[in-house]
């Protein structure tokens, strides 16, 4: 069973990374020409919310396939908010992305199950938890980021319904409707980091990583379609970089026992 589930995992990875685009639009802002540089940022929005919320998940399951149930749980969820954003803005040609993620996402929970009437183990939790302090960072963090990121995501939706230029379309989808669920994404997969303690720190990296390089990319391209102030950008880059800094914590020491201060 864990070999199908690798399987599984592997050929959708490839699949979003490359057909899906997530590596080739990703690579716009490494070094755009002249023609390219309009976009880029919507080209990197693109790549970050296809390559950090679903390449990435898909590669954990490949390598660990105890996580498949968990990882088919949070592609239904990015499933469910690129449908609410094509709702909101009509973009209803999001159709292959929503096939593209729902097929994985039911074959690795039903392929999960499987495994547990078989006997494969659940994920085992960490046998030493994170510290208190460290879970209330993450839900600071989280709603500090919770109202800007949500702010630029409806700004990325109105850009969609005044039809703003430039009008950027991967495999007959806008960019501006991705755009903005990559918004959503960072505060829901925060929100997640905060509140869930299974997958805490993979969650956490990701939307940092996600989260300073729209800053970095913002900053470099400050031109660009998508892009944040310079004044956003530097916050964006600090947030990402601090749930990065806490994710780095070591658990509570091995002899740690419950009651004890954290």
């Amino acid at each position: 069973m864990r070999a199908a589930i690798r399987v599984v995992a592997g050929v959708f990875a490839l699949l979003w990374a490359l057909p899906g685009f997530g590596f080739v639009d990703l690579a716009v802002t490494v070094d755009p020409d002249p023609v390219w540089l309009p976009v880029a940022i919507l080209d990197g929005g693109w790549g970050l919310l296809v390559t950090g919320f679903i390449v990435a998940a898909l590669v954990l399951v490949a390598l660990r396939p105890a996580w498949a149930a968990e990882i088919a749980a949070q592609l239904a969820g990015v499933a469910a908010l690129i449908a609410v954003s094509a709702v909101i803005t009509g973009e209803y040609t999001v159709w292959w992305m929503l096939l593209a993620l729902i097929l994985p996402a039911g074959a690795l929970a039903g392929l999960a199950a499987l495994g547990r009437r078989r006997g494969t183990p659940r994920p085992a939790p960490a046998s030493r938890p994170d510290r208190a302090w460290v879970r209330w960072a993450y839900a600071a963090l989280a709603a500090l980021g919770a109202v800007p990121w949500l702010a630029y995501a409806v700004e990325m939706y109105r850009a969609k319904w005044e039809g703003r230029p430039p009008g950027e379309i991967t495999n007959n989808v806008n960019h501006w409707a991705i755009q903005g669920a990559l918004g959503v994404a960072l505060v829901g997969f925060a929100i997640l980091a905060a509140t869930r303690p299974s997958l805490r720190r993979f969650n956490a990296v990701r939307v940092g990583l996600c989260a300073a390089y729209l800053g970095v990319c913002s900053l470099r391209f400050p031109e660009g379609a998508g892009g944040l102030s310079p004044a956003w950008s530097a916050l964006a880059i600090a947030w990402g970089v601090a749930l990065l800094v806490v994710a780095t914590v070591p658990r509570r020491p091995a002899g740690y026992l419950v009651g004890q201060p954290g």
